[in-house]
């Protein structure tokens, strides 16, 4: 699979989420006065939650890495590598430490809609950078 297409699955897999919390009808209805008079989960809910959050965690698990690989592949002196794997680990876990604070933040205290919003525009924006014309891949053959 891909670089790109591992993108894809986890941009579906934020984008049904964020339909989940959107539409009514994809997330379990509120409970009436005590526990036992809740409706269950429809067996439609339960599969298009778990496809969602299955297409983002394949995403996510075949990208990391992958991407920390060819990075480095791009410098030629051991050392540069080094470098760019330290900052490169750095930076991801720092980004990922902030995002979920804020995300965490958000959906508890404003909304789980904003949240799931602030997902899907980032990755939006992510589209962006990744689809400009200036932006390409050194590629150089090995003897």
């Amino acid at each position: 699979m891909s670089s790109l297409e591992q993108n894809d699955g986890i941009e579906l897999g934020i984008v049904l989420l964020a339909l989940t919390e959107t539409f009514n009808s994809l997330k379990p209805q509120p409970c009436v006065k005590e526990p036992e008079l809740c409706q269950p989960t429809s067996k439609l809910q339960h599969a298009i939650l778990y496809t969602a959050i299955a297409l983002a965690i394949i995403g996510v698990g075949g990208t990391r890495y992958t991407m920390a690989t060819m990075g480095a592949n791009q410098f030629e002196n051991p050392k540069n590598q080094a470098t760019y794997f330290n900052w490169f680990f750095f930076t991801l876990y720092a980004a990922t430490v902030v995002s979920i604070t804020a995300i965490v933040y958000v959906e508890g205290n404003v909304s789980w809609r904003l949240g799931f919003g602030l997902c899907s525009s980032t990755r939006a924006h992510w589209w962006q950078f990744r689809i400009r014309p200036d932006t390409r891949l050194e590629t150089r053959t090995r003897n």
